[in-house]
């Protein structure tokens, strides 16, 4: 930039003070600029004074500098309009960090500057620098000013002042001033060489991490002839200019003359009208706005008056005004503008005509890619991935944590992690990647192994990379709720299907533990979509090949907790997955085994063929797959002669017979009923205080039951356990029973050890309703059934408060004066609970003597019944009819409706709920022994033995219901071509998505 004599020199003694202004308890720094008299060593170049001055005060390098200049004491912007300039100026203070330069006067356009800079200041974390440039001679308390500013103390500015005409105060908003002396008094204006000098000396200056130079742009707002003369040396230092129209005077004028050189001859002239409306106009002033025409390539119009055809704010002037400039790295520093300012269309021309080498040097501007994410920039993101950003290089360990740290204090995040202090264990910093892999490790389920990223090692530094940045930025994504960010990354990573469910799985534990509603309602809604994509994914592939479309759904990843799509599905309860089509096909093929799905009458064979000795017909009652196969091939004889696969032996059928799915579970439920049975009959003709063989029978088959419940517990983890609510009857069943068959060892608890065991038998017996799950149309039901359950708690609540309040204020006036006494409390409520099924007991109040008794003595040794007071048979009557009218008719009917709507919900996702029971019960049935119940009694206690006593790892894998679920044959190298075949698959997709 030239056309200034940037080399004029000045003088600046290293000295700085301070300001205390008695309207702003913080404190100011300024510094004296003088003009050197003669020349000397000492005097330095605007360049040196700069650098200087950034070290004394330790200002980082700006992305940008904003000069205003303008209107001071005359300065007379109507309200509306003042409003919008710091509107605009606000705006892009707060996406940037930036400098802002103007006289630095607490009056006109430079006071309207330090409040916007204040405002800017309340909403941001780093605070904008705001430099008050002006003459040292017009400032009133500057010989106070002088004389402090090079000890050690800070000048506080007096509440009153009496200044001269030509006098002004500084802004006390403003956070750093240089005051220039030239040795003249109240005369303004006499900053502007040095000023000019500043600003150019700043644009020279390169960004910390990039070789990008700080673009600079002055702002015309109003003025008068020293503003003229501002724009003018800015203009001869290249420094391109915005002129606020519509704020009047020199900007108006200005604005008008670059317009009328655009039009014919006659018309150029107009612009000398304004100019002769200004005070103080020279032949000099005027040269000054001709010189400001010829170079108007530099000159941008931010037009506040047109309402039709208006930019969108002021950055899309300031970005067009730097376009025109030319200087070393332009691309580079206009694009971190548009980031911070959000200018999309900007930045897709820009990158639309970049070369390859500038393209490389964005690239390696790793504070251009952590600013778009931090910014939730999805588009820009998109846009640096488009033209081959490697996130590989760029992600490591250091910058992920850099990301997790970046997250705001009242972000929903630190609030899940700080409800979560048990499980994260806070330290110094609760967003340490060691609690976010915990944090992801309770949201998703302990079968979700934490990735190494997240774990603390020796042997990961801040400094590693990973194969798979994709999918910790999309966690990162989810977890900091950026949903477009996060469907960005899963477009660019691997393994669409698991990663869409993990996305769900977050998303809808997150949303439970979130205070803000609408984030809630964004989170659910984000989850959906995720599952839908998840959906349609499955369906793609199903598409494309349904034999790799199965491998994948059981093949384990790595990058996603170690864990299978199935499981994933399963374990984040994601039933609108798990009711695909595909996907229960698959269910039904699992359910059967070897079995065919084209027997009949199965329902009657299974079970018959389960009991002794009629195994031996299984190969002739029971098809098999095998037996489809062959005739498949045999309907193909006529066009092959070749012959290829081996029949099933009878021994491998029956062996294959018992290790299917559906027969596990026929034969579980048979002995589960005859256990019942037994219980049943035991109860009902034995316990008394003989033992038989039938009460040792029973208690060995709940010994053995409780082992395989324990096994159940160990194997799957307490999480996954109670995941299934009928193992709480379970549990509850075996507790009691022990409790009552301790209890029925001795004769005088004998009744109350029976009436234990009664509510074992009721426990357990609840408990075979869930294997009704499995049934299509019983299964949902019983989904309404823990609904309207839920809704009859929260209903009993209203109830026994009605219930409470009738029965003491009828009893109250019936029996005044009674004992307080078990039987009383027992009285209290008998009478009004019954009432709410139509029991009135109406005779209570007609009782009369002799067949009761006013006499305390007779009534409470129960030789006759308590007579009712003569109120309370005229007062209770009453009493009970809007009793009865409130509790029965009311409550009862709003009961029936809470019912009804909890019918009406269930109603209408009834395949989805069946569809998860389905996959629940099957996956429990496949992954238990062969052998029902109570006859693998010896090979229980072994391996409860061995997972106990010994920590043996082989034996923890074969009682391990989750690992024994889902087989996974496939080797790395068929992972990675499903891997491959997926993306392909998924490039596919999203290819269609793009042309819709």
């Amino acid at each position: 930039m030239g056309g200034v004599n940037s080399t004029e020199k000045w003088h600046w003694d290293g000295n700085t003070g301070n300001i205390r202004f008695s309207s702003c308890d913080e404190t100011r720094q300024y510094a004296i600029i003088t003009k050197p008299s003669q020349s000397s060593n000492e005097d330095k170049g605007p360049d040196e004074i700069l650098k200087s001055l950034m070290k004394k005060w330790d200002l980082q390098t700006p992305n940008v500098l904003i000069s205003v200049t303008g209107g001071a004491k005359g300065f007379d912007m109507v309200t509306h309009k003042r409003t919008i300039f710091k509107r605009e100026l606000i705006k892009l203070a707060r996406k940037i960090d930036m400098w802002v330069v103007s006289g630095g006067s607490d009056c006109g356009i430079m006071k309207e500057v330090g409040e916007a800079v204040r405002d800017a200041n309340f909403l941001k974390s780093n605070s904008v620098v705001a430099i008050g440039i002006a003459t040292f001679g017009v400032v009133a308390y500057r010989e106070a000013l002088r004389k402090t500013v090079d000890k050690d103390e800070v000048y506080s500015t007096p509440t009153e002042l009496n200044m001269n005409e030509n006098e002004t105060c500084l802004d006390p908003n403003h956070t750093h001033f240089l005051l220039v002396d030239d040795g003249t008094q109240k005369q303004f204006g006499k900053e502007i060489t040095f000023r000019t000098g500043i600003e150019i000396a700043v644009s020279k200056l390169r960004t910390a991490k990039t070789e990008a130079m700080v673009p600079v742009v002055l702002l015309v707002v109003e003025g008068g002839p020293n503003t003229i003369r501002t724009v003018t040396e800015a203009v001869r230092g290249g420094i391109p200019t915005v002129l606020i129209k519509g704020s009047g005077k020199a900007a108006d004028v200005l604005a008008l003359a670059c317009e009328c050189a655009e039009k014919p001859k006659p018309e150029r002239k107009k612009w000398e009208t304004e100019y002769q409306k200004l005070s103080g106009v020279t032949e000099e002033l005027g040269l000054a706005v001709q010189e400001c025409v010829e170079k108007r390539h530099l000159i941008k119009v931010f037009d506040m008056t047109d309402t039709t055809n208006i930019p969108s704010d002021m950055g899309d002037v300031i970005l067009t005004a730097l376009k025109d400039v030319e200087r070393e790295n332009k691309d580079l520093s206009q694009l971190k503008l548009t980031l911070y300012w959000n200018r999309i269309d900007t930045a897709r021309d820009i990158m639309r005509h970049i070369t390859r080498d500038k393209l490389k040097t964005v690239f390696e501007d790793e504070d251009m890619i952590t600013t778009a994410l931090v910014l939730d920039r999805f588009d820009f993101m998109e846009i640096f991935l488009d033209k081959g950003k490697d996130m590989t290089s760029y992600l490591t360990r250091g910058m992920l944590q850099t990301l997790y740290q970046e997250i705001p204090k009242d972000s929903s995040l630190r609030n899940i992690l700080w409800k979560l202090q048990n499980i994260t264990r806070l330290e110094k910093d609760e967003t340490c990647l060691e609690n976010i892999g915990k944090l992801i490790s309770h949201l998703l389920g302990k079968f979700y192994d934490v990735h190494p990223m997240y774990t603390k090692t020796d042997t990961m530094t801040l400094s590693d990379t990973t194969d798979n940045p994709f999918l910790h930025l999309m966690v990162w994504c989810i977890l900091t709720h950026r949903h477009e960010m996060t469907k960005l990354f899963w477009k660019y990573g691997k393994d669409q299907v698991a990663a869409a469910l993990v996305a769900y799985g977050l998303l809808k534990k997150m949303a439970l533990m979130v205070e803000n509603k609408d984030i809630e309602t964004s989170m659910n809604n984000n989850a959906d979509e995720f599952c839908q994509l998840a959906q349609t994914m499955l369906s793609r592939c199903k598409e494309s090949n349904e034999k790799k479309t199965t491998e994948m759904l059981s093949k384990r990843m790595d990058n996603w907790g170690n864990a299978t799509c199935r499981q994933i599905a399963r374990m984040t309860e994601n039933r609108s997955f798990v009711a695909h089509p595909f996907f229960q096909s698959l269910l039904s093929e699992e359910w059967m085994g070897e079995l065919s799905l084209l027997n009949r009458w199965k329902w009657v064979k299974f079970p018959l063929c389960i009991i002794p000795p009629m195994q031996l017909l299984i190969p002739c009652l029971i098809r098999f797959k095998d037996d489809d196969q062959k005739e498949q091939r045999n309907s193909k004889s006529s066009t092959s002669t070749s012959c290829c696969g081996r029949s099933m032996c009878p021994c491998e059928k029956i062996m294959s017979f018992y290790k299917a799915p559906v027969v596990k579970f026929v034969g579980n439920s048979m002995i589960y009923v005859a256990f019942l049975m037994l219980f049943a009959y035991t109860l009902l003709s034995k316990f008394d205080t003989n033992l038989t063989v039938f009460e040792v029978a029973l208690a060995v088959c709940v010994t053995v039951f409780f082992f395989d419940e324990l096994l159940q517990l160990k194997s799957t983890g307490p999480e996954t356990y109670f995941r299934n609510k009928w193992n709480y009857f379970d549990i509850s069943g075996v507790i009691l029973f022990v409790g009552g068959f301790c209890l029925y060892s001795y004769e005088p608890t004998l009744g109350l050890g029976r009436m234990i065991c009664s509510l074992s038998f009721v426990c357990l017996s609840l408990s075979l309703i869930g294997m009704f799950s499995l049934h299509e149309n019983i299964g949902p039901q019983l989904q309404m059934i823990k609904m309207m359950t839920f809704d009859l708690i929260s209903f009993l609540a209203i109830l026994l408060v009605c219930v409470i309040t009738y029965a003491i204020a009828a009893y109250a006036n019936l029996y005044p004066a009674s004992k307080i006494d078990r039987d009383l409390i027992i009285n209290l409520l008998r009478i009004p609970y019954w009432n709410l099924y139509g029991e009135l007991n109406l005779e209570v109040f007609e009782m009369k003597e002799p067949d009761c008794s006013f006499d305390r003595q007779i009534f409470e040794n129960g030789t006759l019944p308590r007579c009712p007071t003569t109120m309370g048979t005229y007062l209770v009557p009453l009493l009970m009819g809007f009793y009865m009218l409130f509790a029965s008719v009311l409550l009862l009917n709003l009961l029936i409706a809470m019912f009804s709507n909890s019918y009406a919900k269930v109603q209408a996702e009834t395949h989805l709920h069946w569809c998860y029971q389905r996959l629940t019960l099957i996956h429990e049935c496949s992954s238990r022994p062969r052998i029902p119940l109570p006859f693998r009694m010896t090979s229980k206690v072994l391996q409860m033995f061995c997972c106990c006593f010994l920590s043996c790892n082989k034996c923890r894998r074969k009682t391990n219901y989750e690992a024994a679920a889902v087989s996974d044959p496939t080797d790395d190298k068929k992972c990675n071509s499903l891997t491959l075949w997926e993306k392909a698959v998924a490039n596919e997709f999203l290819q269609d998505l793009r042309k819709l």
